[in-house]
């Protein structure tokens, strides 16, 4: 059963099955000006990642404003699980859970027993995801940084998700 959601005025939630275009390399190189440490999303990225994957199967939906791409999730299923691997672009609380949602049904409809993600705890997504009905469950995989000099590796904002992880 889908829950009726009252949709966000001007945003635009759907599946997205085709290739990934040039609008996915310009909303990463829009976000690259932020300064964390992160993997690339570019379209061929999306592709190599989310597309010809031979081990798992990838949906993704997206978030458009005036038709424009802001932000999109990618998630697969990995038995009665289901695993938000990436959530990425213009995050705000509103976007996040018009895409968490998005997710949520897919999830309801392939009958699946939960839905989850990784979040670093200084990624500005882990303050978002309450607002999106999420709670913190347990702690996870711990990353350390190093730049192989003596000194310690670059300070500053690191945006890690899955997605990073395994790229």
């Amino acid at each position: 059963m889908t829950l009726a959601r009252p949709p966000v005025l001007g945003l635009d939630v759907e599946t997205h099955t085709g290739a990934f275009g040039e609008e996915f390399t310009a909303l990463d190189a829009a976000i690259r000006g932020r300064q964390t440490t992160r993997s690339r999303r570019a379209a061929e990225d999306m592709t190599w990642r989310y597309r010809l994957d031979p081990l798992e199967t990838w949906s993704v939906v997206t978030a458009r404003r005036a038709g424009s791409l802001v932000a999109f999730a990618a998630y697969t299923r990995r038995g009665q699980d289901v695993h938000v691997a990436d959530v990425f672009g213009h995050l705000t609380l509103d976007v996040v859970r018009a895409l968490f949602d998005a997710v949520a049904d897919g999830a309801a409809a392939a009958r699946a027993q939960t839905l989850q993600t990784v979040v670093g705890d200084a990624d500005e997504l882990a303050g978002l995801l309450p607002g999106a009905r999420f709670r913190a469950r347990d702690d996870g995989p711990r990353v350390v940084a190093y730049d192989g000099a003596s000194t310690p590796a670059r300070r500053g904002a690191w945006s890690l998700r899955s997605a990073d992880l395994t790229a």
